[in-house]
């Protein structure tokens, strides 16, 4: 359960809020109303999209614009230069390309979460697990801004991490740290120190 004015876990009974002081109000995430879906990472897919947008146009010109005006009355040497100016370029981008594409796909990420369970999905495949498939929670920073990143381990050896600036991180946080108190995840998943900024992380704060 959780104080509705700063997101302090709290435990029943508690009158006042150890973390902002305010008279409780609790609202509890349980299996009934914890339904919701994290992501996508809007970021990682609008960087492919440029990356495409970019690199595409280059990829067009190299392969299909050995000039016409080079080949109408060219000598045979000159259009042996242009392919082999040409040809390798537009190889190097073609590979660029279909790098762009993959990292698209699989950067659309959603997760959905429905009671103890969640599905895990991009666009080519989905997994679904429960809590007691999880087998590790950590909570760490990354990239040059310090992002704050949960990143959630399965049995099969899968990691989904959900960064601070993907939809419902707060709601993440609030339900793990739920299904962690009401024993649906081990506790023995994360270490001390990743519980308080998971704590954080549920309360809306920068760690």
């Amino acid at each position: 359960m959780f104080c509705s004015n700063c997101g302090q876990p709290v435990t029943n009974g508690d009158v006042f809020c150890a973390g902002c002081g305010s008279k409780l109000v609790v609202k509890k995430v349980n299996k009934q109303d914890a339904t919701f879906k994290v992501g996508p990472n809007w970021i990682s897919v609008g960087l492919s999209v440029y990356f495409i947008a970019t690199v595409l146009p280059f990829f067009i010109l190299s392969v299909f614009s050995v000039p016409l005006e080079m080949l109408s009355g060219a000598a045979t040497s000159e259009v042996l230069a242009a392919l082999v100016l040409f040809i390798p370029i537009g190889i190097v981008m073609f590979v660029l390309v279909l790098i762009g594409i993959v990292y698209f796909i699989y950067s659309i990420r959603i997760i959905r979460i429905s009671g103890n369970s969640m599905s895990i999905g991009c666009l080519l495949s989905k997994k679904n697990y429960n809590c007691q498939d999880i087998t590790g929670i950590v909570c760490v920073k990354i990239g040059y801004f310090k992002r704050n990143v949960i990143t959630i381990a399965f049995r099969d050896g899968k990691k989904c991490s959900v960064t601070r600036i993907e939809k419902n991180f707060v709601n993440l946080a609030r339900y793990l740290l739920d299904q962690l108190a009401n024993g649906e995840i081990a506790s023995d998943v994360i270490e001390r120190e990743h519980v308080d900024r998971l704590k954080k992380s549920a309360s809306g704060i920068k760690w």
